[in-house]
């Protein structure tokens, strides 16, 4: 197995023209020897380029790959002893599976009765050896992305690539996929990066995951880092499910009591010194408040540091979704499955002050994870 490094890393199409587009601006990534890392963002946001360069399908533009601590710039794919799994399945459709598992280690001359054995240890893991007289055409997309993961495996690769492997697959036999792709990934301490734009899929499978938007990285963490330290509005946003509430917010420094009033909506949340005197360095009359609706609780109008009217219940099954309308806006909160609440009663919502966030509307950037 091998870490993989990337040093300020570029990738500029069509570089010295007019049309010119920074794919990848100036990554700096460690993946260590083992880990699971999800690159995860918005279509077009570079992940996928991150990922031809790290296979040696795409030139890098500027910077440097490390593999094992050796520069592969210059190295074909053949001489990086990766594998990579496509979106697209790229399987042998005159092969039934078992052909197409044992291809690449035919193409090496190696011994018969070890290609066979191989061949028999990576169908277990993945739960496959029922499909191995099959061909592709025989298959749903899901067990074809399942067959295209295992040819990459089976190679027994330094670097295990994922580029959305998932999308053809309905959402049970997806989370099927997953479990046994991170269950073979686990076995084999194979250091794996997956690109995707699902949440869900970096979140469950991940160790580490990097947040991508416009070419740039805008956060490396775990789920929990994530979710509850978000670097800024982006990733606050674009992780997390529901959609976090963002409120546009006042601040005002009274005599004895700093506070954030919403302005688009009915609520006012205090603050203390410290995350004043913040504020007032950046020289803000003004930030964004961020609140996770699962953070939110349901309480009386006066204690509420939110106030408002519920116009909609949604049941979901294991939870709830509750929307206030509040002022201008529409705030969601996560509640009991089973909340029985009248529409258009007034209600309050508070959150604990360690989940509530602010944001520099300006720079987007995260101010303080706490009030």
């Amino acid at each position: 197995m091998a870490n993989v490094t990337l040093e300020n890393v570029w990738k500029i199409y069509n570089s010295g023209q007019k049309n010119a587009v920074d794919a990848v601006q100036n990554v700096n990534l460690e993946i260590k020897d083992g880990e699971f890392l999800a690159l995860l963002g918005p279509s077009g946001c570079g992940k996928t380029s991150i990922l031809r360069m790290i296979a040696g399908l795409e030139k890098i533009s500027k910077g440097a790959i490390k593999i094992g601590g050796e520069v592969v710039n210059n190295l074909s794919p053949n001489d990086r002893n990766i594998a990579m799994a496509f979106e697209t399945y790229a399987l042998y459709p005159h092969m039934n599976v078992k052909e197409n598992l044992s291809f690449c280690l035919r193409a090496k001359n190696q011994d018969p009765a070890a290609i066979e054995a191989r061949v028999e240890e990576i169908a277990s893991a993945l739960h496959i050896k029922n499909l191995l007289d099959k061909r592709p055409s025989e298959l749903p997309g899901g067990e074809q992305q399942l067959i295209s993961v295992a040819r990459a495996m089976i190679r027994e690769p330094n670097v295990f690539l994922l580029d959305e492997p998932f999308s053809h697959s309905d959402a049970s036999r997806r989370v099927q996929i997953r479990t046994e792709i991170k269950r073979l990934v686990n076995k084999t301490k194979t250091t794996t990066i997956l690109v995707t734009h699902d949440q869900h899929e970096a979140i469950a499978m991940a160790d580490r995951v990097v947040v991508m938007n416009f070419a740039l990285v805008q956060q490396v963490g775990t789920a929990k880092e994530l979710i509850h330290r978000p670097a800024n509005m982006f990733v606050a946003g674009f992780v997390g499910e529901p959609a976090i509430n963002f409120l546009k917010c006042k601040f005002v420094q009274d005599v004895q009591q700093a506070k954030l009033e919403c302005i688009d909506a009915q609520g006012t949340f205090p603050i203390n010194q410290d995350i004043a005197m913040k504020i007032q360095e950046l020289g803000l009359t003004e930030v964004v408040v961020g609140i996770r609706p699962q953070e939110l609780k349901i309480t009386t109008a006066e204690e509420g540091f939110i106030k408002g009217k519920a116009v909609f219940f949604e049941f979901l099954g294991e939870e709830g979704n509750l929307i206030l309308d509040s002022g201008s806006i529409n705030i969601t909160c996560v509640t009991d499955p089973y909340l029985e609440i009248e529409e258009g009663k007034e209600i309050g919502l508070i959150a604990d002050r360690s989940e509530i966030f602010v944001f520099d509307p300006n720079t987007e950037n995260a101010i303080c994870h706490s009030i």
